[in-house]
């Protein structure tokens, strides 16, 4: 098996491409790499969920799960993802539903045939999670708890430092296109509800706009920008085939800011995404609107070490982590 390996994959490090190929696949907005001194890696993203399928291909080499939609690769439930081996002896997947790991035998264990343990999974008691507090905001997110690194920590830190910069920036764009898409196909089912199914032309509309919006915004809730975009889509359809969503979107966007700014600060929507800190006697204050921490950050109010969560955040940060141009 590991001669597979070495023709497959010359490099020990590929397995964090194939990764955060997955994370992005899967739609997540956020991924987070947390080295845990000897103990290894712990990579988790925000994206979707495993179910059965993933955990077979997992167990299994060259099995595709990329079928319903699915946006699984087939490097990464085939061979691909089996190029962790190179650099841990053992593997422990799960979110808030599956639990299982793949380990290599210890010196003086049993041992099964050949490298059979790549494809044996184990179900996993819950107090070997790394991320098992019951207050943790990522404890329901995918995580792959990568342990027993061969050539140790420094093994992982090599890894890591191969990582090229530019390829989170790049995968984040590529997982920006997916969320606009995702994103136009979910105003479209609002659309055909609301005055028939929108063609290609008006679905390509829809996701052009999404995308100019996080342009302009960042990421933001589906529910902000859903009522604009669909009155922009309705514009669209009166304008026939003259009308242009260039033109639509620009002389639309900032009645569409001052919408979608009103809903930010409406009481429901604040309870949900709102910002919340840990104050000096550790109680954790919030939520407040997005206006009323930018205003606080404007004018230099919050100390830099203060430890703030937005949603999808996990844990909380220090501000000047979220916010890092920050002055006081």
């Amino acid at each position: 098996f590991l001669s597979i390996l070495e023709k497959q994959f010359a490099r020990s490090d590929l397995y964090l491409f194939e990764i955060l190929q997955n994370a992005v696949d899967d739609g997540a907005l956020h991924v987070r790499f947390e080295v845990q001194d000897q103990r290894g890696l712990n990579v988790k993203h925000d994206g979707r969920r495993f179910n059965a399928l993933d955990v077979l291909g997992l167990s299994s080499v060259g099995l595709s799960t990329k079928a319903d939609g699915q946006k699984r690769t087939i490097g990464f439930m085939g061979i691909g993802f089996k190029a962790v081996y190179k650099r841990f002896a053992r593997v422990l997947i799960h979110d808030n539903l599956w639990r299982f790991s793949f380990e290599e035998p210890k010196d003086g264990g049993p041992k099964p045939a050949g490298f059979g343990w790549v494809l044996q999974p184990r179900w996993e008691q819950r107090q070997m999670l790394w991320d098992n507090m019951p207050n943790s905001a990522t404890a329901g997110w995918c995580h792959f708890q990568l342990e027993r690194p061969r050539e140790g920590a420094k093994g992982v830190q090599n890894d890591l430092a191969k990582l090229p910069e530019s390829v989170p920036a790049l995968l984040g764009r590529q997982a920006l296109r997916g969320v606009a898409r995702r994103a136009a196909e979910t105003l479209a089912v609002q659309a055909s509800n609301n005055g028939g199914k929108p063609n290609l032309r008006e679905l390509d509309a829809l996701q052009h706009w999404w995308s100019e919006a996080q342009r302009e915004w960042g990421v933001f809730a589906m529910e902000l920008a859903q009522q604009p975009l669909l009155k922009l889509l309705q514009m669209l359809r009166q304008g026939g085939l003259q009308a242009s969503k260039d033109t639509l979107w620009e002389q639309g966007k900032n009645r569409i800011a001052q919408e979608m700014q009103t809903m930010s600060e409406s009481q429901n929507f604040v309870q949900e995404w709102g910002w919340r800190y840990i104050d000096d006697s550790g109680n954790i204050q919030g939520p407040f609107a997005a206006s009323q921490l930018r205003s606080w950050l404007e004018a230099g109010k919050l100390r830099p070490t203060l430890r703030i969560r937005g949603r999808g955040m996990g844990d909380f940060q220090a501000l000047q982590e979220v916010f890092e141009n920050y002055k006081p």
